[in-house]
């Protein structure tokens, strides 16, 4: 069996982390690879470096950056989204290189079962993958929706706007085209569901999937000094409620003058100007430290360096990041999501932009020792239940239906 996956996400964005949809698929390739299925992925030449960054090493068919693209546009909001229309469009006119890089693979994948797996339900995901079904012969389309797009949520009202368009255009791509559509097995896949239902999607396309966490390579990884009170890991962009982060740590630093929150990742140039600006506004400089994007082979280590871990996020599908926090054995404390009754009693919850709650909660970890020992240990023995291998395993399930009925 082959897999073709559909990686645009980060446009030619340079040194951005991947993203959750990106993690997904990097992690269970890497499983479903060893398993026998080979694996090819469509991307660009930013999302190959970052892919690689992962431990990604598969057949990559790779759309460079043209030399004639303005690098003032490398990390900005306007060059990401002109960036998805030209990749879109040079991933049509190059159908024919696509396939003939699939079709003159060790694999000779004429012969073998297809899957066509956009990582997103973004046009720029979507769109080439419903040309290649359509002239790689026999293959499959498998879909996959991550989290529900709201018409409001934080940030640029346009550009959210935009998104929610993009969404819905993703959905009627799936719904004429798409073989199988996947969703989070959790309360946010519930109305993820529910809406492809109301979008006309048939009921019977519709699966579950599973995210998880390398829990075996974070618990064996050594835990340094702890030299950080709390850590927040993420992409820098509204919807992961990083403009919550001052408030919430204002109240903090009110209790523990001495407390020092990490933040890990990058984003955008703008949203980070403007993280950093209320910060500064905030008084926090000496208290909230930036660390950037760090390699995969340091990140978990810096996790184990911090106390307990926040996750102010106004909207997820699964929340991968608090898996990873708790098997690294940090207390997470996190706003109330659909998408994290998943992990139940393992983390601590409060209302949506509730700041100073939060800060309560952040401080009643760092001032009881039993009470975060307690919430460590409990957490890393209910994160092993989120193992990137049962993901792989239910993923192998999905595919294999598509093939149903065949030789």
């Amino acid at each position: 069996m082959t897999i073709v996956y559909i990686i645009n996400g980060l446009g030619f964005s340079k040194g951005m982390p991947p993203g959750g949809a990106d993690k997904r698929a990097v992690e269970i390739g890497k499983i479903l690879k060893e398993k026998g299925t080979e694996i090819f992925c469509v991307t660009t030449d930013a999302g190959e470096e970052v892919l690689k960054k992962e431990g990604f090493e598969v057949n990559y068919i790779t759309f460079k950056r043209p030399s004639w693209w303005p690098k003032s546009l490398e990390n900005g909001l306007i060059g990401r989204m002109l960036s998805y229309f030209y990749v879109t469009l040079a991933e049509r006119l190059k159908i024919n290189e696509i396939l003939n890089a699939v079709n003159n693979s060790k694999s000779e994948i004429g012969n073998l079962k297809s899957v066509v797996y956009p990582t997103s339900d973004m046009f720029f995901d979507v769109l080439p993958a419903w040309s290649l079904k359509h002239f790689l012969k026999g293959s499959k389309f498998m879909g996959i929706v991550h989290h529900w797009i709201p018409k409001d949520r934080p940030g640029n009202k346009f550009k959210n706007l935009i998104l929610y368009a993009y969404q819905r255009f993703g959905f009627l791509v799936l719904r004429n085209t798409a073989d199988l559509i996947v969703v989070p097995e959790n309360p946010e896949g519930e109305k993820i569901t529910k809406d492809l239902i109301d979008f006309g999607i048939n009921k019977e396309k519709i699966n579950w999937f599973r995210n998880g966490a390398d829990v075996s390579g974070i618990i064996k990884t050594v835990a340094p000094k702890k030299e950080y009170d709390a850590c927040f890991l993420g992409s820098i962009r509204p919807s992961k409620g990083i403009f919550d982060i001052p408030a919430i740590w204002k109240g903090v630093v009110k209790e523990i003058p001495e407390a020092k929150l990490l933040i890990v990742g990058g984003g955008l140039k703008q949203y980070q100007d403007e993280l950093e600006e209320k910060i500064k506004k905030g008084n926090l400089s000496e208290s909230i430290i930036f660390a950037g994007v760090v390699p995969q082979e340091d990140l978990y280590k810096i996790v184990k360096s911090a106390r307990v871990f926040i996750s102010p996020s106004h909207e997820e599908g699964w929340g991968i990041v608090v898996g990873e926090a708790l098997a690294a054995g940090l207390p997470v404390i996190a706003y109330e999501l659909p998408a994290f009754k998943v992990y139940k009693d393992l983390i601590t919850t409060v209302k949506m932009e509730d700041t100073a709650n939060f800060s309560k909660e952040v401080i009643r970890f760092l001032k009881d020792e039993e009470k975060l020992k307690e919430a460590s240990e409990k957490g890393v023995k209910g994160a092993k239940e989120f193992s990137w291998e049962k993901a792989a395993e239910k993923e192998l399930v999905a595919i294999k239906k598509l093939f149903d009925g065949q030789d």
